[in-house]
Order: C-alpha cells, then sequence, then structure tokens
C-alpha cells in the first residue's frame, strides 16, 4: 500500500514569475499577448504568479493594475516589495483584489541588495503589522540567498507565514548533492538558508530557473531539452521535498545573458520546449481541489536513484510520477509498478525534444514494467 497525494496539490504547487513592469511583457503596450501565453499555460485558470509591487499599484488603461483587476479571478498573486515600500503602496496593492492576493514577501534578496540585517527585520515586522490591521494575507519571509546573512539574520518566525528562499543550479540536475562548499547548490542547503529565519514552518521557493543554450557560461547554460527535463525535475523534486510552491523563474526571458524564460517572446509568441513541458504537466494534473490522502493498492520497485510520487485524482485514477535523479538525462533503468483493482492497461506520458509523447502500458496479472530515465515518466492508472 502507498499513500496518494492529491492531483490537485501538484498543480497548487506551481508557479511563475513574471515583470509587468518591463517592455518584454506588454510587447503592444497591452497585455493581451500576455494574457493568451499563461492561458496556454492555465486554460482553466488557477495559476500562480509572483509580481513586483511598485509598478503594478500604476493606474491607467492598459496599466498593469488593470491587468491585475482583469485576471483577479484567474490568477492568485504573490507581491514582492520594493525596501521603499511602506504601508500605502502594499495596501494599494491588496485592494486591487483582496481575494486574489495569496501572499506578500519581506525584502527580494536583501544580501545581495546590500541592506544591513537590521533593515531586513524592521521591513518583515512592518509586514507583519499590516497584517494583523491592513492586509489580512499570507507573509512569507525575505528570500536571502547567502547561508551566512542569513544566519545574522536569525529566527523571524514571529513576523512570517513561512520561509522564502531562490533555487538555482548553475546548470546541475535539480536533485544535485551541491556543487560548492558545504553542499552549496543543492535544495537542501538552500531550504537550509530558509530554515534560518523560519525554523519548523514551510518554505516557499519563490523563484527557480534554468538558464538557455545561449547563456552567459556562469549561469550554467543547458540545451532545450534538458532545460525542460530539469524545470519537471525541479517541480517534482520540490514538491517530494515538502515545498508548497515553486515559482519558475520566468515567463519571458528578460535578461538575454541570462536566458531563464519559458518563452523568448511574447508578440510573436515563441515558445521553448521547457513552455511546452510545464503546460503539459499542468494539464497532466488537471483536476478538482481536493485533500484527501488515501492508501492505494500500489508498489513500486525500482533501483535506487529513481524518485517515485503517487498522486490520486477525484476520479479514483492515479498518476505515477518517476524519474532518475542521477546526473544528466542517464538511460533508462526498469521499474515494476504493480497496481492490483486497475484497469489492465494504461497510459506511459514523457516529454522529450519538444513533445509530449505517450504509449499504452499493459498490466499482466496487475504487474506491469517500464524504463524510466531522467525524462520524467508518468503512468496513468484507471480505476
Amino acid at each position: 500500500m502507498t499513500n496518494a497525494r492529491p492531483a490537485s496539490a501538484l498543480l497548487a504547487a506551481i508557479g511563475l514569475n513574471v515583470h509587468l513592469d518591463q517592455p518584454a511583457y506588454a510587447p503592444d503596450g497591452t497585455y493581451a499577448a500576455l494574457q493568451s501565453a499563461l492561458a496556454g499555460l492555465w486554460p482553466n485558470g488557477g495559476g500562480n504568479l509572483r509580481l513586483s509591487s511598485a509598478p503594478v499599484v500604476a493606474q491607467g488603461p492598459g496599466s498593469q493594475a488593470t491587468f491585475v483587476n482583469m485576471n483577479a479571478a484567474e490568477y492568485d498573486y504573490v507581491l514582492t516589495p520594493n525596501v521603499n515600500d511602506g504601508p500605502t503602496a502594499t495596501q494599494a496593492f491588496y485592494n486591487l483584489c483582496p481575494s486574489a492576493m495569496a501572499a506578500i514577501e519581506g525584502l527580494n534578496e536583501p544580501d545581495q541588495n546590500k541592506i544591513p540585517n537590521g533593515e531586513t527585520l524592521a521591513f518583515q515586522m512592518m509586514l507583519e503589522n499590516e497584517q494583523s490591521e491592513i492586509i489580512p494575507g499570507y507573509i512569507l519571509g525575505p528570500s536571502i540567498t547567502t547561508l551566512s546573512y542569513a544566519q545574522a539574520q536569525g529566527d523571524l518566525s514571529d513576523y512570517l507565514d513561512a520561509g522564502n528562499v531562490h533555487f538555482y543550479t548553475a546548470g546541475h540536475q535539480p536533485e544535485n548533492g551541491g556543487y560548492g562548499s558545504g553542499g552549496y547548490g543543492s535544495l537542501a542547503y538552500t531550504l537550509n538558508i530558509g530554515a534560518q529565519t523560519a525554523p519548523h514552518k514551510p518554505c516557499w521557493i519563490t523563484e527557480c530557473g534554468f538558464a538557455g543554450p545561449s547563456a552567459a557560461p556562469q549561469y550554467g547554460p543547458l540545451d532545450e531539452n534538458t532545460r525542460a527535463q530539469y524545470y519537471l525535475r525541479a517541480i517534482l523534486f520540490a514538491f517530494r521535498s515538502g515545498v508548497p510552491r515553486v515559482y519558475l523563474y520566468e515567463l519571458v526571458t528578460s535578461n538575454a545573458a541570462e536566458q531563464y524564460g519559458l518563452v523568448s517572446s511574447l508578440s510573436p509568441l515563441a515558445v521553448t520546449p521547457s513552455y511546452t513541458a510545464v503546460a503539459g504537466l499542468i494539464a497532466l494534473f488537471a483536476d478538482a481541489t481536493h485533500y484527501d490522502e488515501p492508501q492505494v493498492n500500489v508498489t513500486v520497485t525500482a533501483p535506487p536513484g529513481i524518485a517515485v510520487l503517487v498522486f490520486r485524482k477525484t476520479t479514483g485514477a492515479l498518476v505515477i510520477a518517476m524519474w532518475n535523479v542521477n546526473v544528466g538525462l542517464p538511460v533508462a533503468e526498469t521499474v515494476t509498478v504493480t497496481a492490483s483493482g486497475y484497469a489492465t492497461t494504461a497510459k506511459g506520458s514523457w516529454f522529450w525534444n519538444g513533445a509530449w509523447a505517450s504509449e499504452p502500458v499493459l498490466f499482466n496479472g496487475g504487474v506491469a514494467t517500464m524504463g524510466v530515465g531522467g525524462a520524467p515518466f508518468f503512468l496513468e492508472v484507471t480505476v
């Protein structure tokens, strides 16, 4: 027997960074192309977007405020304030669409922006005061990127609901054990940074990006197929590690040296394989929201290095996600799935070279075998 997670929980864990203040996000002076690209990812709504505050509160036709208002029913927003924002600016954002504001963050990368620890604390305290007096929202901590700064900052648990980190691997696979001193670059190391300011609380990843093939060397450029696989694996690995939400960085490439975008332009729309991969993942897990985690009569037997997540939809159907966490995109290894009481024919899906593919998987006496490599393999088993 295996505990099955709700399929809707993985959907809720996927977020995306957008920069409404940058010309690339409004190529013709409006957000029509942006809305179309987002709808390609979340055709039924329900997406999670991370925005910066100062440009969002600007008013006027075609403004960022108009975008937020128009799409309040489609997306939940996380607000990333500016160090100079006070109660007036953050309340103005909240007043645009109070029902859609999922969270507000502490300062963005205060260590990289050379903000003293005292100012980071003062800003976090201001947010906590707003939570009780102005904005009844969820408060995230500051997105600190270095362990030394986080240790000096100390416990901010009284002023936040969850920790907040950024996860970049400089081209290494998401499950890497660290490529720097003390495990630097691994997810465990990154989450430990968040734990310094938010011990015993959940931790969100508000930025997670993989650079494209033309990026500068320091960002770890990847070919497009590998990059797409790593975005999928990062979502799954973060979820498996207990991260409630991970915001991919970013929708449109805003810095050519980094080349993190899921699309290279909005008008005309030029998607990368990473966009297609993420859109397919969202479609695969589409389901009504539910919270039950029943035990299901499924057993997965796999060699070391194969990660497994079992999800259940409201129909009772299962989606079993499997992938090889070893370096790069390794060759497939044999995995055996035993599923009693389910249909004899299942469907296996995976993403490779820019497209989703699928094939039938036959169960003989409730047992099926398949090859699982570095590209996540999704086995859909119906009742």
